[in-house]
This record gives C-alpha cells, structure tokens and sequence, in this order.
C-alpha cells in the first residue's frame, strides 16, 4: 500500500471513531492494533483471544472520564483505583496488612478485635457493671459514695480510715499498746496483758484468783454478815461491841470457861424474855470488898456486894442504895465485925419491922428493888 492510501486508510479510522462510537479494535489474537494512545467514547467489550486468559491488558493504565471499569477479575496493583464502591468489594476477609479507611455503624463486631488491641486512650465510657476480673481502677474514676458491702477495698490510704468506718476490730487485728479511753473495750483480756500495779478505785474486778483478796484490800465495815458464811472462831471476835442484836438461840450454846454476856455501851442490861434453867451452878460475882464511908450511898451495880466501914463501923445515908431496876435482887454480905456497916430503915429502904440491921462478918440481908424502893427480902445474922 502505497502512503497515499496510508494516510487515506487512517483517516477513515479516526473519522469513523470520532463520528460514530464504536468499540475498541483488535486484532484476531486480541491485540490492540493502536500503536498510540486510545480514546473511547462510549462503551467498549474486550474479549480474551487464545494466547492469554485476561481480556484486556496495558503497559500503562487505563483513564476513564466518565461511567466505570466492569471487570469479573482484576489482577495486578490497586494502588491507583480510586472510588470503589462497597457492593464493589467482595466478601471476604481483608488481608493482614489492609487497613480499612471506612468502617460501616456497628460493623465491628467482638471477635474482630484482636486481643489487646484497645489501648486505654480508644476508651470514652465503659458502664461499671461491665467491668469483671482483676485490674486497677484510678482512683478518680470512682464516684464518691459508700462501696458495697461486699466489696473489700485493697488500697486504703494512710489515715484514712476514721472511728465511724470501723464496725468491730478483732484480737488478731490489734498489735502493741492501745492508749487512751478503754470504756469500750469488751470481751475477755488475757491476764497476762493487765500490766502489775493497783486498779483504779473505781474498777470492779469480776474474776479474782484464790485468796487474792488480802487483808488491806478489804475496806472496813465492807464484810456484812451476808458475806459471812458457816461459823467463826470465838478467839476472833474481840472488842465490847455488841455482837449480836435480836437473835434466837437454838440448840446448846457453849461457852468457854471465863466468858462472860455484857450488855451493849449505853444498855441497863441483857434481857431475857423466858425462862433460864440453870443444869450447873448459878454464881453471882462481886467487885471484892467495897470500903463505905460513914453516911455514903451504895451503888446496886452487882448482884452481890461485899461491904466494909472505913475506918470503922459506919452508918448509911437516908438513900441507902442508889435507884435500881425494877425486880432486880440483890445480896448484902458483911466482911468484918470491926467494920460493921448499918443499913437503917426508911428513905429508899424498907426492912422488916423498920428494924435496922448491922453487916458483920459473914451477915447477910438480901434486898429487892421494885418500882421506887428497895424491899427487905431476907435477913441472916451471922
């Protein structure tokens, strides 16, 4: 072909591509037979001939100005598509080193994240409710409040536990000295923990050893006769107190030689409301022998009375006993005829016939006080 025809052939090429779209030509092997840059102006079919599987391929790239790339495979770089569509990526997973720029609502489900993978700073707000295992909280993502009562708190700071925060503290909690007000302290202490020296004296103690109690540690008067139990020696009851008040006796009482039943300070005697039978002997005692002075007046403090004048015979008073108790009796006995003593009759005395009589040696008169005055009972002239 001459260049002529060429250049004419050519020129039909382009006019009728430029006038009337058409799709791209080819050779029979599918060869491309533009040796230049094509242009396509509406929708071109490329069909794979027999020395490759692949429909369409170029040493460039492919540009189109408008509408899309319909291809069943695509293989080779990516790197310059742009604006695929998602219904134009196909399902499966991504490979390792693809990362996605868009990511659907909700389209990240659990097992598609890695372990690991959600650093502190991904996190916005996560409900306590969610949050399980072990792990740290910071302090100051913990709202103020009081913590379950299941919850054991593991870091408490320093003085930060005050005395309405503490329900009850056993023994294994408490190590060395506990100071200050022990009011509230319960329960049992050791012994071996009160330390040795004097109790206050107004602690109680509720458990005391075996003859602890010593004798300066009883107060006086604290031993009523409820704390007294079963019977005390004798020997131990000393002093001129009275012992007993209203009593009943019953059974034998014993008395030891040389005891003697005195009447209480400022009582006239012992009364007795019955009967006292004597089994042994009945022995009224005396002071010894009183020395009476001419015109002196005997006291009736004895129930008998051994007499004497001094120097010589002597002569009583008008009122020669003092007042006695009613019913009281009492016995008059001489000592010494040199010395005789003459009770007269009258005053606060009455004898027998108004006769006077004189105590010598071994007299008696034995006389009776009732009501205002003593009464001669009996007489002895020895």
């Amino acid at each position: 072909m001459n260049i002529v025809n060429k250049l004419y052939f050519w020129m039909l090429m382009l006019l009728s591509v430029w006038v009337t779209p058409a799709q791209a030509i080819m050779d029979g092997d599918g060869h491309d037979i533009f040796p230049i840059t094509s242009i396509f102006y509406s929708t071109i079919t490329v069909q794979g001939g027999s020395e490759t599987l692949y429909s369409l391929q170029t040493a460039s790239g492919i540009y189109v100005l408008a509408g899309a790339v319909n291809a069943p495979l695509f293989i080779g770089s990516g790197a310059g598509l742009t604006n695929i569509s998602a219904a134009g990526i196909g399902a499966g997973l991504l490979g390792s080193g693809v990362i996605a720029s868009s990511i659907a609502v909700d389209g990240v489900y659990t097992n598609a994240i890695a372990n690991l993978a959600v650093t502190d700073a991904k996190i916005n707000d996560v409900a306590g409710g969610k949050i399980t295992g072990v792990g740290s909280i910071a302090t100051n993502l913990i709202a103020a409040g009081s913590l379950g009562a299941n919850v054991i708190a593991s870091s408490v700071a320093v003085n930060s536990v005050y005395d309405g925060a503490i329900t009850a503290v056993s023994g294994s909690k408490v190590s060395g000295d506990i100071s200050g007000n022990a009011a509230n302290i319960t329960g049992n202490l050791a012994a071996s923990q009160v330390a040795a020296g004097s109790l206050g004296a107004g602690v109680i103690a509720s458990s005391i050893a075996v003859d602890g109690v010593y004798t300066n540690a009883i107060q006086d008067s604290a031993v009523t006769n409820a704390k007294l139990a079963g019977s005390i020696d004798p020997a131990k009851i000393t002093g001129t107190a009275a012992i007993l008040g209203a009593n009943t006796f019953t059974g034998v009482q014993t008395y030891a030689s040389g005891s003697s039943l005195a009447a209480a300070a400022g009582q006239a005697g012992v009364n007795v409301s019955t009967n006292i039978i004597v089994a042994g002997r009945a022995v009224y005692s005396n002071d010894g022998i009183t020395s009476v002075a001419d015109g002196a007046t005997l006291d009736a403090e004895r129930s008998t009375i051994l007499v004497a004048g001094n120097p010589g015979p002597v002569t009583l008073s008008a009122t020669s006993i003092a007042s006695g108790i009613s019913g009281q009796i009492v016995t008059l006995v001489g000592t010494d005829d040199a010395k005789k003593v003459k009770i007269p009759s009258g005053g606060n005395i009455k004898l027998t016939g108004d006769v006077s009589f004189k105590l010598g040696l071994n007299d008696v008169m034995v006389i009776g006080y009732y009501g205002t005055a003593w009464v001669e009972v009996q007489r002895i002239d020895n």
